[in-house]
Formats: C-alpha cells, sequence, structure tokens
C-alpha cells in the first residue's frame, strides 16, 4: 500500500470532517540523536534519553538510560516536553508513546507536535490504528525508515476538535472494558486451571467418587485392592519389558511424606506401572523433514494441557530406516504417555491417541507407556496433580 491508497481509504469520512496532511497538521516534527558514546560527562545524568527499547507500553515511566545537560548541549540531540506523541521512524516502526516526563530521544524517534486543530490522543490512535501501513511503507536496506518527507505526506482525516475528543474519550471507554474483560477472562481461567488440578488430586487420593472398599462392604462383596492390582500388574511387568538387555526391577513408591489412603487404595511408583521410562533423541537436521515423510517426528510444541496430541502442528518426519534404527528407543504407540522434560513451561501431558499408529519423539519429551491393565488415563491424570 502507498499513500494514494491510505487517502483512498479515507475518501468515506463524514462530510464535516477534512482530509489534511500531517504536516499540515503539526507545528513541528523534532528528531533525536546519540551522544557520543567515547565522552563519559554525556552518560549517567537525570535526563532521560528514550530508545524504541523503551517502547514497551504505550506510557513508560522512565528510559533505560540517562543523559546530561551538557551532551543537551553539546549533542544533536533535544528536550521533549512531557505528554509529546512520540513515534518510532525507523527501527520499530508504528510503535507510538507519550511519556509523562521531558525526555531526549535518539535518532529512531520523532516527536510529533500538535497544531492548534489537531488533539494529541486522536493523533496518537490514528498513529496506532495504521501502525502495519506505517511498517509497509518502510525504506532501506539493513533498517527500514521513514523519511521525514514521507512523514509529512501523510493524510489525516481531522475531525473538529471537539469531535475527536469525543473519539478519544469513547475509545478509551471502551478500551477499559475490553481490558476488564481480558482480567476477567485471565481470572476465570486461573481458576479453572486451579479447579481441574483439585478435581484431579482429589480422583488420585479417592475422594471424587465412592471407594471400591465401600461399595463392597455395603453390597457384601469382596473386590480387588490396590496392593493386590500393583501385585498383578507387577507379574505382568516382566513380560511387557521392552527394552534391550536384561530385565530392570522397578523403583517402589517412597511414601514417607504421602498422605494417607482410603481403604484399598496403594501407593505406587510410576516405575512399577510402565514399561521402561525413555526420552526421545534428535537425528541429524538432514533427516528431519517438514510436512509429510514415512513417521511422524514429535517436538514440545505438539503436547498439550488437557492430554489431548496436537500432531497436526507444524508436523515433522523422519524416514522408516531412521526410525527403526536411531531412534528405535523412542519410538511411541497409542497408549503411550508423553510428557515433557523441558520448559518451561512444563506439565504438558499427552496421550498417543489410536490412529497415530507410530511416531518418535525429541529429547524435551519423555515417554512413559503403563503395564497392562493400568491406563493411560489414569498415568495423564496422576503426572497432571
Amino acid at each position: 500500500m502507498n499513500i494514494e491508497t491510505l487517502a483512498a481509504k479515507y475518501s468515506a469520512i463524514p462530510s464535516h470532517w477534512r482530509l489534511s496532511t500531517l504536516g499540515e497538521s503539526l507545528t513541528a516534527i523534532i528528531g533525536g540523536g546519540t551522544p557520543s558514546r567515547d565522552n563519559p560527562s554525556f552518560w549517567g545524568g537525570d535526563i532521560p534519553w528514550l530508545t524504541v527499547k523503551d517502547m514497551r507500553g504505550r506510557r513508560p515511566t522512565d528510559a533505560q538510560e540517562h543523559i546530561t545537560q551538557q551532551a543537551v548541549k553539546e549533542s544533536a540531540t533535544n528536550i521533549i516536553p512531557p505528554e509529546t506523541v512520540i513515534m518510532a521512524s525507523r527501527v520499530g516502526l508504528g510503535k507510538v508513546v507519550r511519556v509523562p516526563f521531558s525526555t531526549a530521544i535518539n535518532q529512531d524517534l520523532k516527536a510529533l507536535v500538535v497544531g492548534p486543530d489537531l488533539d494529541k490522543s486522536y493523533l496518537e490512535y490514528w498513529l496506532l490504528s495504521i501502525a502495519t501501513f506505517l511498517e509497509s511503507i518502510g525504506s532501506g536496506t539493513t533498517v527500514k525508515g521513514i523519511r521525514l518527507e514521507r512523514l509529512r505526506q501523510l493524510p489525516i482525516p481531522l475531525a473538529p476538535l471537539q469531535e475527536q475528543r469525543e473519539i478519544v474519550a469513547e475509545l478509551e471507554k471502551q478500551f477499559s472494558r475490553l481490558d476488564e474483560a481480558v482480567a476477567n477472562l485471565q481470572r476465570v481461567k486461573a481458576n479453572l486451571k486451579r479447579y481441574k488440578a483439585s478435581v484431579l488430586k482429589a480422583a488420585v487420593e479417592g475422594r471424587l467418587v465412592e471407594t471400591e472398599a465401600s461399595l463392597a462392604r455395603r453390597e457384601g462383596r469382596t473386590y480387588e485392592t490396590g496392593e493386590q492390582l500393583l501385585q498383578r500388574v507387577l507379574l505382568a511387568r516382566p513380560d511387557q519389558w521392552s527394552a534391550r538387555g536384561r530385565y530392570v526391577e522397578p523403583l517402589p513408591a517412597e511414601t514417607k511424606d504421602l498422605s494417607p489412603l482410603p481403604a484399598g487404595w496403594k501407593w505406587a511408583s510410576i516405575d512399577q506401572l510402565s514399561d521402561f521410562i525413555t526420552k526421545g533423541t534428535t537425528p541429524a537436521a538432514t533427516k528431519l523433514f517438514d510436512g509429510s515423510g514415512d513417521v511422524q517426528f514429535l517436538k514440545i510444541y505438539n503436547l498439550t494441557f488437557d492430554g489431548s496430541l496436537n500432531h497436526t502442528h507444524k508436523p515433522a518426519y523422519v524416514s522408516r530406516a531412521t526410525h527403526k534404527d536411531e531412534l528405535a528407543r523412542s519410538q511411541v504407540f497409542p497408549g503411550d504417555v508423553l510428557i515433557n522434560i523441558v520448559g518451561p513451561p512444563l506439565g504438558q501431558v499427552s496421550v498417543v491417541p489410536v490412529h497415530v499408529e507410530e511416531a518418535n519423539i525429541n529429547q524435551a519429551i519423555a515417554r512413559i507407556r503403563p503395564i497392562k491393565p493400568i491406563g493411560s488415563r489414569f498415568h495423564r491424570g496422576h503426572l497432571d496433580v
């Protein structure tokens, strides 16, 4: 898009508005500069020196660096009055701020001093509305920038001054409501996460539903206790062991600091309930293929916090030969539980679905393969807690 195209977009403005240019609507465009780094007397003063690095929010409270009065007198920089609209005209095109204090600026910024027919806040919001356009018209080889002449030529639709202020007031009211809604959503999300964790914790501690011991006692029957189930799993474990070499006995659960369990329940370690636990390996880049291939290669971004496996996101693949040979130790199959061991964030746990017949994982993911009759979903719920 060019300046003429932007002007054409404003052809439908209300009849009592007028289309001006930025140059006509301002009384001055003030540039900045960088005092010499070779002169230590220029630095460490009490005058904020604003750069693009300081434009992380629309109302910076200070600058990372400060200069002295001597730097202002002897170098190509200026003091910008408080509440002046400052835009990035080189690095960080499209960023706009207003600061509540006097500041110097570097050469990547321009201070825009409004004329009598232009409200500061209206100018700020208008610049924010064309941020993408400003990025698109930047020119230059290594660093794109907007030349001062082009900046002056930018078309700006001007409402009467009082209407500009009414527009600003309405924008701020709507943005305030939006900010409040976003904050509420964040609170709800955090509460849901805590609720989910508490439900899972209650489930794996026997407090979510009536226990089998209680049901059996009421119905006058026997049942398989957790201890009996664990012994059955441990008897089945050697036959389901898939690691090369000799069978390795599992480590029991460390129960010293664990809470008491309901009647019939038994603490067990993941090691006791699983085949050997392993992590993946990443082959050479030449052996990885994006988009298509023989066997999918899973990465952390394929894991989720809800137990599902997002295997269609940015899929990568390896050849069947790589899968069978070099990556044989980290093959995964339906029912395997995958958990990321590198973060942040940690705690992403996914179960390999039945339609992913086989896959492989990188070194940031661990694989847990439950011993039957223990189910994958129970492992996932326990790991989430």
